[in-house]
């Protein structure tokens, strides 16, 4: 009798569920009633079909129980499929269905779901039901492997857990089934050095090597690729001492690094005062520690010195942080930059900014400050400019008048310039 009662209960639930006439809110709280019944197995026909109501708030609650419901509600999946591939129904309404094929949990539903990892909007619902259903999914067949990699390799960006379970999943890939059409691969190796960047500078040791054998294996010419150039400011020969061997090597933006290699060292500059790249600066500072072990003399070396008029360019950028890394790599270059034949050159170039208009006031007053560090053996060409500059700014409360008469102040430390200007 008591069950009698029950299957009553259900069926009265079960018809406000498919009548017509009863309204959303009431369909979704007979829905939640069912969901108490232990006769699990009679209530998911009833769910089913809720799964076609009219309402996208109704279909979502009876996925969400059908999910709840495990392994017993197999028998909704191929409706439930049919919710996940329906672009008519909202997001929400898809993403439950996602949800609810992962808890039921039958390997049946993975190429579907596999198919979805392509939406965006769907992917990381889609993503969380096969790890649900089966976290090595990917290695069912060889197609599903193939679908798998550009995703597993997006995941290496994702946290360290993340990235840590890809790299070991992509490890486990045949290598024949890696793309090799051209733009496939740019992408794929563009995201794995991204990766590997990522952890060089976490010290995460064991995707750094991972990813590196992935690199090696799958596109030896790797470090040829734009995203390595960009990203990794050396140009790496062979010198046989890899990133693992290196003292601190966790930080190390090098695979292998020739000190005498004359590209090396302006190499590392440009990317250390990289103004549109914090990753780069902050890799950079990490391989000139590992040059310093390699070559502690390295700055009296010619291509160090050959850095030098970008090194004074940089003394201008926008940014002063950038500014003051130029300072320290001039004056451990040459602390008398400013009197030799590379500085001289550049004073066209400051003087141009100095008196260019079109130029913001930071990078107007940093030309001055530099001019001025250079001294008085440039005073014959600076002068006359700087007297161009005050009689144009005379009267105007700016910053550059203080930066122009401060570097009048070095350039003339004897005031004999000064002097004749004042007499004319």
């Amino acid at each position: 009798m008591f069950g009698f009662n029950n299957d009553k209960k259900l069926e009265k639930w079960g018809n406000i569920c498919t009548s017509p006439d009863c309204t959303k809110e009431e369909k979704i709280q007979a829905i939640k009633e069912i969901k108490k019944f232990k006769s699990k197995s009679k209530a998911v026909p009833l769910l089913i079909t809720t799964l076609k109501d009219n309402s996208g708030q109704v279909r979502a609650a009876a996925a969400i129980v059908l999910g709840e419901m495990g392994e017993t509600a197999a028998s909704a999946i191929p409706s439930l499929l049919t919710v996940l591939n329906d672009k008519e129904n909202s997001l929400h309404v898809r993403r439950t269905a996602a949800i609810a094929l992962g808890e039921i949990g039958r390997t049946v539903a993975v190429p579907f779901l596999v198919t979805r990892l392509d939406e965006s909007e769907l992917s990381s619902a889609a993503k969380k039901a096969l790890n649900k259903i089966d976290p090595q999914w990917w290695l069912q067949n060889s197609e599903l492997s193939r679908r798998a990699i550009p995703l597993l390799v997006k995941a290496l960006l994702e946290s360290d857990k993340e990235a840590h379970d890809a790299a070991v999943a992509l490890q486990k890939i045949d290598p024949q089934l890696w793309p090799q059409n051209e733009t496939e691969r740019d992408q794929i190796i563009h995201h794995l050095v991204m990766a590997l960047v990522k952890a060089l500078l976490k010290s995460n040791t064991n995707i750094r090597r991972t990813l590196t054998e992935i690199l090696d294996k799958l596109y030896p010419q790797w470090l040829q690729s734009e995203t390595a150039i960009r990203h990794i400011p050396v140009l790496v020969r062979a010198r046989g001492n890899s990133i693992f061997e290196i003292s601190n090597g966790a930080k190390k933006l090098l695979d292998k690094i020739d000190p005498v290699d004359e590209k090396t060292i302006p190499s590392l500059v440009e990317a250390r005062i990289d103004s549109k790249s914090a990753i780069r600066r902050k890799l950079a500072a990490e391989a000139f520690k590992v040059l310093e072990d390699f070559d502690p003399e390295w700055w009296e070396s010619a291509p160090a010195h050959s850095t030098i008029p970008t090194l004074i360019q940089a003394l201008v950028d926008n940014e002063r942080d950038i500014r003051h890394i130029a300072d320290e790599l001039l004056m451990k270059i040459e602390p008398l930059w400013g009197r030799g034949e590379a500085g001289r050159r550049m004073v066209p170039y400051l003087v141009g900014v100095l008196r260019a208009n079109t130029h913001k006031m930071d990078v107007r007053c940093a030309a001055a400050e530099t001019l001025g560090k250079m001294g008085p053996i440039v005073a014959k060409d600076v002068v006359p400019q700087l007297i161009l500059t005050l009689k144009e700014n005379k009267g105007k409360a700016n910053r550059l008048l203080f930066a122009v008469e401060g570097a009048w102040n070095k350039i003339d430390p004897s005031g004999e310039w000064q002097k004749n200007h004042v007499q004319s």
